[in-house]
């Protein structure tokens, strides 16, 4: 760090020191102009760091009193490395700090990050291409200004390696050019629809001559809406993608699929349980290349899993485990031959089996009688005659009838869309108002002001079951945890028909 880079993170860290010394040593009786002496003599320390040797400028470090002073003066800093503006206006007033930040950067010709949230606009963008040709980061994030139209910019910064474009009004398709056309993209933040653009590239890329395609320089995957399909294209499309996080979809995700990912190092997962959606199975394949590993809200972490984290991810150098409830596991031989009566631990096995203890508890029971000799409801009466409360779960049906103008391609290969497309049927989710969270199957072609949708007029039926959740499987020796217990047929015409079920750790789809 050069010596103006360590006085101006100096002089920022103390400045507020020095204001609050100000103000407590002022008399109660003292006037308004008296303080503001003080403080500007305060603030005037920070006019040394405004030279051309200086290389990083981050605002979120500067005291607010000082940022006005700084924004006036961005043309002093012509040697800048890092520019961080924060967020500027907060976009209330775009237009008015527009002039500002062109004033400043058409200067910084050295300049490789750029931070700018909430106020971007295509100016400055259009700006950035020739005044900062050395540009490797750029965050827009918030900045409603940015959609579309402004892709056509954002192509032009060729060493763009690192670009967040998070709640701005690009859509899937502008991600999709960006992907095509910016070589050395490696991140571009958090777009929950990023699979969906992975989509598109894959059936525009397919369209170039054998010599002009090209695989994705992409390294980092965010996204809360994740498909097996966009699995699949993602390590079909992005060889040297070393960092995914996403959030477990249930109904159609199987972790399976992050296995072909050949260079991940760094996982993240949200809202999925350790053993019923095969995270066990993935660290078992992959965990020899992690050094990062995120959980948040995971169930099923207990110290087996621990033990196999340990085991299986040798080099791990980072380890979060968020808003996990740890689960304590007890394993119970009943034929050790220190389990007698006359054992402390059998007293405390006996304890802790007790009713009152097990009252406090819900138990689900899967039971088939041994032969048809045997009542099915038999195992119901013999609890309730050792007096605990029995529920009987009675099979609940859903009918749901409606016409829409979105709906996935009906083939094999897109079961899974089908399967996640019935379900939010089922939950009455929103599939057709046009906001930041809308599910789209049919890609949209813009003409002008106007879109279209390339549409075909099917007729089918569908029908979902659903069991409970984590449902072993197998003998006592060779058991099988499962994130569900379903099975789905979706008839489409007189002879056609899909499957879904699961089957062992594997979702498979027939």
């Amino acid at each position: 760090m050069l010596f103006d880079d360590r006085l101006g993170t100096q002089i920022f860290s103390a400045l507020p020191d020095v204001i609050d010394r100000v103000n407590k040593g002022l008399r109660t009786t003292a006037v308004m102009s008296e303080f503001l002496c003080q403080v500007n003599v305060a603030v005037s320390l920070a006019e040394v760091l405004m030279s051309p040797f200086l290389r990083n400028l981050n605002f979120e470090s500067m005291p607010k009193m000082l940022r006005h002073l700084f924004y006036t003066k961005l043309k002093d800093f012509s040697g800048l490395y890092y520019l961080n503006l924060s967020s500027l206006s907060g976009g209330w007033k775009t237009c008015e700090m527009e002039p500002t930040v062109l004033k400043g950067i058409c200067s910084m010709k050295h300049l490789k990050c750029l931070v700018l949230n909430y106020d971007c606009t295509d100016n400055i963008l259009e700006l950035l291409q020739t005044a900062c040709p050395y540009l490797e980061t750029l965050d827009i994030s918030s900045s409603k200004s940015i959609t579309n139209n402004s892709v056509k910019y954002l192509i032009e910064l060729e060493n763009i390696r690192q670009l967040q474009l998070y709640r701005t009004g690009v859509t899937i398709e502008g991600y999709t050019r960006l992907l095509i056309n910016l070589k050395y993209i490696e991140d571009v933040g958090r777009f929950d629809e990023i699979g969906r653009a992975l989509e598109l590239v894959d059936q525009t890329i397919h369209t170039y001559d054998e010599m002009d395609r090209r695989k994705l320089s992409l390294k980092v995957f965010v996204s809360r809406y994740v498909t097996m399909k966009h699995l699949q294209l993602l390590a079909l499309w992005c060889p040297e993608i070393t960092t995914v996080s996403l959030f477990h979809n249930p109904l159609i995700n199987d972790l399976m699929f992050l296995i072909p990912i050949n260079k991940l190092m760094t996982l993240k997962l949200l809202s999925c349980d350790f053993f019923g959606d095969q995270v066990r199975d993935v660290l078992q394949v992959k965990g020899c290349n992690l050094t990062h590993l995120h959980f948040e809200h995971v169930d099923q972490i207990d110290m087996n899993a621990l033990i196999y984290i340990s085991q299986y991810c040798p080099d791990l150098k980072s380890l979060t485990i968020y808003n996990c409830d740890m689960v304590e596991t007890i394993n119970i031989k009943l034929n050790d031959s220190t389990l007698t009566s006359s054992t402390n631990l059998y007293k405390k096995l006996k304890e802790g089996l007790s009713k009152d203890v097990l009252q406090k508890l819900n138990l689900t029971l899967f039971w088939s009688p041994p032969n048809n000799s045997v009542c099915p409801s038999s195992i119901a009466k013999y609890f309730t005659d050792l007096g605990y409360e029995v529920e009987q779960h009675e099979i609940e049906a859903k009918l749901s009838l409606n016409k829409t103008f979105r709906i996935p391609k009906i083939d094999k290969d897109y079961i899974h869309e089908i399967v996640e497309y019935v379900g939010l049927n089922l939950l009455e989710c929103e599939t057709e108002d046009l906001g930041e969270n809308l599910v789209i199957y049919v890609p949209e072609i813009e003409l002008g002001n106007q879109r279209t949708l390339e549409i075909s007029k099917t007729k089918w039926v569908a029908f979902n079951v659903c069991g409970f959740e984590n449902v072993p499987k197998g003998d006592a020796l060779n058991l099988k945890h499962r994130g569900d217990d379903d099975f789905f047929v979706f008839l489409y015409s007189e002879n056609n028909y899909l499957i879904y079920k699961s089957t062992g750790n594997n979702k498979v789809s027939k």
